[in-house]
């Protein structure tokens, strides 16, 4: 459900997590984290789940236009796989801001986004430190989908670089 090109193997989040309960659950890192050795991690606690939706989807529309006109640069991405966020939805979206700087974005053009190590990652829209991203080949949780691309994307975000 969350990658239209692969089947759910992995219940119930379709996503193997086992790296990460792997290194969550190591006992130096829950330590370090000052979490206590009785607590039992889980990928998904349905209580944790009821509690945060009130929180779940958030209007940012409305405070994105302030966001960008104090020049603070914004990064919405999806992945090309992904049934939940799709990517055309996304952009529609970002296209659909209403700020001072949205005919400049829809006018600008599509760029191919290469990573540092040169390889074809997506495709990338940027203006007035407004950016959508395409992730090519990822799904729902791109990180796990494509990790190098993945890092790539939030080492240039956070560094002022271009897609």
């Amino acid at each position: 459900m969350y990658d239209v090109t692969k089947r759910c193997e992995v219940e119930p989040l379709c996503y193997d997590f086992s790296l990460g309960t792997k290194f969550l659950t190591n006992p130096k890192v829950m330590k370090a984290l000052g979490v206590s050795s009785s607590v039992q991690w889980v990928d998904c606690n349905m209580e944790v789940h009821e509690l945060l939706l009130g929180d779940w989807i958030g209007n940012y529309a409305i405070n994105l236009p302030e966001v960008l006109a104090a020049n603070i640069p914004v990064l919405v991405y999806s992945g090309t796989n992904d049934w939940i966020c799709n990517y055309l939805g996304g952009e529609a979206w970002a296209s659909q801001l209403q700020w001072p700087g949205q005919p400049g974005y829809n006018r600008a053009n599509w760029q191919q986004w290469t990573t540092s190590s040169g390889s074809n990652a997506g495709r990338s829209k940027t203006y007035g430190g407004l950016t959508f991203l395409e992730v090519a080949n990822a799904g729902h949780m791109v990180p796990m989908d494509q990790p190098a691309n993945a890092l790539d994307m939030v080492t240039k975000f956070v560094n002022g670089q271009p897609f």
